[in-house]
């Protein structure tokens, strides 16, 4: 009796699935037209064309430490290769993932393929270099932390990798939303353009400078002084993007730009001067050490402090303005 119980609930199940997969694919509808296919998109993960399960690779920044992808990292999307390894404390366990679903072209006897080294919460994410068929992990070069690629092409020696980095106002718990790509010379196995990393990005504005600026004393790394030989001539004066100088003979003038915020550079196109005659002075000195000049400092009392290319330092005070003559005639 029993037997017979558990046959009967057997023929169910299976009538039961077939006319559900005959409702869910083939019925017609009501008016006679047949159902559109079921959309599977994104159901169905084709394998890797190079799949790297049971490959050796070299962590990175630890090339004497190699692991093999004997385990599977599951995600939503694929199982990743993966191989556990001791960190370089002697206690902690990492992992090392391949992608190999972007796994690059071979030619030229490489590839390339992008890999994961995580701990805790961290990823880490490199692009390995593989030679020959065997496919022998020879480098890594790094991509990023917390990334997201999209995809990897290859084009002669060069590979692309298309990724998403976060942007400096998300949270690293959020996916990344930038767009952004690295070039790799997988043959001189070298970094030819990394990508953004805007977290760490240095933020630089353009400062502008106003008054003008007598020169003092140029001070450079062997112990030389050079002050100017006349004084309250050497002047310099600030105009929007403009500098104006003033010398002991003819004058010059120049476009500068200076950065502002984790950039103190300063840089000065090519000074133009008068051309009178003169006798000879220091005007062709000072105009080659403003044209050098490479970064700025603003001193606590005013000053300006340039240095050189030549690492030597060129400090400029205020000019003060006279003050207007007060008479002292008793008015009329």
């Amino acid at each position: 009796m029993k037997k017979i119980i558990i046959g009967a609930l057997g023929l169910v199940a299976v009538v039961g699935i077939a006319g559900a997969s005959y409702y869910f694919y083939f019925k017609e509808s009501d008016y006679g037209e047949q159902k559109p296919p079921k959309d599977l998109s994104g159901l169905i993960v084709e394998p890797a064309t190079v799949p790297m399960k049971g490959k050796t690779f070299m962590v990175p920044n630890a090339t004497s430490t190699q692991v093999t992808l004997d385990l599977v990292a599951s995600t939503a999307k694929r199982d990743y290769p993966m191989g556990r390894f001791t960190a370089t404390d002697g206690v902690t366990s990492q992992t090392l993932v391949a992608l190999d679903n972007f796994t690059s072209e071979f030619a030229n006897n490489l590839r390339a393929v992008p890999i994961m080294v995580t701990l805790g919460e961290s990823e880490t994410y490199y692009l390995a270099i593989l030679e020959g068929e065997e496919m022998k992990h020879i480098n890594s070069l790094p991509l990023g932390q917390l990334i997201k690629i999209q995809s990897v092409t290859r084009s002669g020696n060069q590979v692309t990798v298309d990724y998403f980095v976060h942007n400096r106002e998300q949270a690293l718990s959020e996916v990344p939303a930038l767009a952004t790509a690295a070039i790799f010379d997988i043959e001189g196995q070298k970094v030819v353009q990394a990508g953004r990393d805007p977290k760490n990005e240095t933020i630089v504005d353009v400062k502008s400078f106003v008054g003008e600026y007598l020169w003092k004393t140029t001070k450079y790394p062997d112990g030389r002084t050079v002050t100017p030989n006349k004084l309250e001539v050497f002047t310099m004066l600030f105009n929007a993007n403009q500098i104006s100088l003033g010398t002991d003979c003819n004058t010059g003038s120049a476009t500068y730009k200076a950065e502002t915020g984790s950039s103190t550079t300063f840089t000065v196109d090519t000074v133009a001067s008068t051309k009178m005659f003169c006798e000879p002075g220091q005007e062709g000195e000072y105009f080659s050490m403003v044209q050098s000049i490479t970064n700025y400092e603003e001193l606590p009392s005013g000053a300006l402090a340039f240095t050189l290319a030549d690492d030597a330092v060129m400090t400029f005070t205020p000019k003060e303005e006279a003050l207007p003559f007060a008479s002292t005639t008793p008015a009329q």
